[in-house]
């Protein structure tokens, strides 16, 4: 699992001593360029609601299949 987190301090602070987690990323989704791989990926979040939209359309651009 890859957590992605906006805010610094939740990412390493929080995340980091509450989930198991392959990588925390301290990053605005948005800008965040996945890696390529040939599994399948499952997305799941806390969307706040305000950037839904730009979320769904940043998951449709980058999917792979």
């Amino acid at each position: 699992m890859i957590a992605i987190e906006k805010d610094p301090y939740l990412a390493k602070e929080v995340l980091a001593n509450r989930v198991t987690c392959k990588q925390i990323i301290a990053d605005d989704i948005r800008q965040w360029t996945p890696p390529i791989t040939n599994s399948q990926s499952l997305c799941i979040g806390n969307i706040p609601y305000s950037i839904t939209t730009d979320i769904l359309l940043w998951l449709t651009r980058h999917r792979t299949s």
